[in-house]
């Protein structure tokens, strides 16, 4: 999650917190099939729930096995397993950053014609959605601007609550 809210100066804060969905699904690179297998190619919540091998968080404690993660315990999996995780979270910051510059120049430009200057005029809230390949190198997908903030498990509501309480704060 993301918070923007300058736009000239451009101030984005990135929250600690976010969720880590897997595909239910094993990849295979060469099985013309698979093609067809959403549940192999998308993490979408929405389109794996459905599948009998998607894991639930029952509650707020997080095992391996589940299909989502939070953000900490993504972090703390790589660490552990040896992988620089302050690293990848530095490059997963730099191409959301990249993303948001790109679409806040033509914001800025209608802004600063409609709008008297100050530097509290500008307020948006995205959910940056980043895809992680085998190597690790990040992707940017989508960025939502006011994401959902609805949970539909208790893992979901930690985060989303502390997410808003932070928001709300800021």
């Amino acid at each position: 999650y993301a918070l923007i809210t300058s736009i000239n100066p451009l101030a984005i804060y990135y929250h600690r917190q976010g969720l880590s969905l897997f595909a239910v699904h094993q990849y295979k690179e060469d099985e013309e099939m698979n093609l067809n297998d959403l549940q192999m190619h998308l993490t979408n919540y929405e389109i794996n729930k459905t599948s009998d091998m998607f894991v639930e968080c029952n509650g707020i404690e997080e095992k391996i096995e589940n299909s989502k993660w939070s953000l900490p315990f993504l972090w703390n999996y790589f660490d552990g397993i040896g992988i620089d995780s302050k690293k990848l979270r530095q490059e997963v910051e730099d191409v959301s950053t990249a993303a948001i510059i790109a679409c806040m120049c033509s914001i800025r430009n209608v802004q600063n014609k409609n709008i008297k200057y100050h530097r509290k005029s500008s307020f948006e809230f995205v959910g940056v959605d980043i895809l992680l390949d085998s190597d690790l190198k990040p992707y940017l997908l989508e960025i939502n601007i006011s994401p959902s903030m609805a949970g539909t498990s208790k893992l979901d509501e930690k985060i989303k609550l502390e997410v808003a309480h932070d928001l709300y704060n800021l």
